[in-house]
């Protein structure tokens, strides 16, 4: 840090924030819940560990529709909360000696997107890439990690929207088919 640097030398900016951008600062992530949501961007990062630092594919997910919270019904005002707002995930990039565990929740979650097939297949940067539009329903948990609780997507917390809905799409991508629908086939 430079102590001689003054406010006069630094260049004028504004960063403009929406009393959503405040409220979502705010927040540890949604609630717990269950969500249906669209990859919106993946991009490389690197996170230090404490054995070192690792490679991810960090997605911003954006909410498109709530389904449940806290593992009820949401009313309006916790629709209008949560919808539009985003959650943040990191996947590693494969890596030699990785944990079983991280190679099994990648597969778990390009499997449940559709860009793996069940009968095997390459993940590759771009697999990561063609992750970007693709909607997704997801659950968060709360994790509680060094005495702080965070909402974080659950280990297999992915769901495709197809599967979820018992085999309907939810319309528009915003408006989610009744998992629970009576069939009128006699109509």
């Amino acid at each position: 840090m430079s102590e001689g640097l003054t406010w006069g030398e630094v260049e004028y900016f504004e960063d403009g924030a929406s009393a959503n951008d405040i409220k979502d600062a705010e927040s540890q992530g949604p609630p717990p819940g269950v969500y249906l949501a669209k990859i919106v961007s993946v991009k490389p990062a690197e996170r230090k560990r404490e054995k070192g630092s690792v490679l991810v594919a960090n997605f911003c997910i954006e909410i498109q529709d709530v389904i449940k919270v806290n593992g009820e019904d949401p009313d309006q005002n916790q629709k209008e909360q949560i919808e539009g707002s985003k959650i943040f995930d990191d996947f590693p990039l494969p890596a030699e000696g990785e944990p079983g565990g991280i190679r099994k929740r990648r597969l778990i979650f390009f499997k449940r997107l559709g860009l793996i097939a069940e009968t095997g297949g390459s993940i590759t940067k771009e697999t990561f890439q063609a992750a970007v539009g693709k909607e997704t329903v997801i659950t968060v948990e709360a994790q509680v990690v060094q005495n702080k609780t965070y909402n974080k997507i659950a280990f297999a917390g992915y769901e495709n929207p197809e599967t979820y809905f018992g085999g309907q799409q939810p319309a528009g991508g915003s408006n989610r088919a009744n998992k629970n629908a009576e069939k009128f086939d006699d109509i």
